[in-house]
């Protein structure tokens, strides 16, 4: 198997200064009690990741330590956005933004943030009852948000909106989005991200198209920009597990479902992936992936944390799914990476039509 890799960082680098300045007149509500908690520890507590890992060699494609290596890729939150961990990094750096304004007391009036040397400047944080989750996020309305903060750039190459409220709650709710454009393109982000903090469950959605055309716009079908990802984990941190699928147009289409646990050295973790999800390179339309029926797509890998951690080639590894799934022990949970088991997220086919289906009110 051959995986092609496409790291787009957004990077807008955090030399954080943060100012008071009248952006708004309009009455401030009153500060919640806790400022918003990083997702990517939440993630790292249910789920491995390979940048803190001892790796060694492993000569195949499924290696944590070979530089297109899918674990590595993965698992590594060095790895940019095609890691489960990198998306989520940007979801932490708009938290960021919002706890800076807070902790400085100007996010009741406004403020200014300054990105490298680009300052985003603030309205005052307004109260709401309710935001609209991205169509094509799911769609419909969170009534569990009580906030928005946006901010924007001078000349709107960087555009910031959040909606967040119940922290620390049982509905803990962040809805993000996020635009960065340079001289090379312009990327969106959206993200929809809900925490229970009694259970301890979360859940983390997520799209980006990233675009080398025209600043400002999306320049013809986002179906053929350079760099497109769907993304969706959950998992519980007091148990330490996790299961997600994702899904990127990375050469001729890759898309990885993955199922584990963390909370002891034994316990297994099993990944799926194939990176000939679509006909051809930039096609983009899921020929060789289903979710009306198991097709049997891709190969497999099941072995302990230990042997993740520490780079050891699980024996007879990785696996053609057409062949040996089936035959698998259900102890192994290859229910949480076969189609139309209860227990599977199943692949993720599409990506967003355009940058509205990302949108979303206030």
């Amino acid at each position: 198997m051959k995986f092609f890799v496409t790291i787009i960082i957004l990077s807008f680098s955090f030399s954080l200064m943060v100012s008071c300045s009248k952006n708004s007149t309009s009455a401030a509500p009153a500060a919640p009690s806790t400022l918003i908690s990083p997702y990517s520890t939440t993630v790292r507590s249910s789920a491995p990741d390979l940048s803190t890992a001892a790796l060694s060699n492993w000569a195949t494609n499924w290696s944590p330590s070979a530089s297109y290596g899918i674990l590595k890729k993965v698992f590594n939150a060095n790895s940019g956005t095609e890691s489960i961990f990198g998306p989520v990094v940007t979801l932490d750096r708009m938290i960021e933004n919002i706890n800076s304004l807070n902790s400085s007391g100007a996010l009741e009036n406004g403020g200014t943030i300054t990105y490298g040397t680009t300052d985003i400047i603030f309205e005052a944080r307004t109260s709401i009852s309710s935001a609209s989750i991205p169509t094509f996020l799911g769609g419909g309305t969170n009534t569990n948000v009580s906030y928005l903060v946006s901010g924007a750039s001078a000349d709107n190459s960087i555009q910031i909106k959040v909606a967040y409220g119940d922290l620390a709650g049982d509905n803990e709710t962040v809805i993000g989005r996020y635009k960065y454009a340079t001289s090379e393109g312009v990327e969106y982000l959206n993200v929809y991200a809900t925490r229970n903090n009694t259970t301890k469950d979360y859940s983390i959605k997520l799209a980006m198209i990233a675009d080398k055309g025209t600043i400002g716009t999306i320049s013809g079908n986002p179906a053929n920009s350079d760099f497109l990802i769907n993304f969706y984990i959950t998992g519980n941190t007091n148990l330490k597990t996790f299961k997600f699928s994702h899904r990127t147009n990375a050469g001729t289409g890759q898309a990885i479902m993955a199922y584990g646990s963390i909370a002891n050295d034994s316990d297994s973790i099993i990944i799926r992936a194939t990176d000939e999800a679509d006909s051809v390179a930039g096609g983009n339309d899921y020929t060789n992936i289903s979710n009306a029926t198991e097709n049997n797509q891709g190969h497999y890998v099941i072995l302990t944390k230990t042997q993740l951690m520490n780079a050891t080639e699980p024996t007879g590894y990785p696996k053609a799914v057409a062949v040996n799934l089936a035959a698998e022990a259900t102890s192994t949970n290859k229910a949480a990476i076969t189609i139309n088991e209860s227990d599977c997220l199943e692949w993720l086919l599409t990506y967003p039509s355009s940058v509205a289906s990302l949108d979303w009110t206030p």
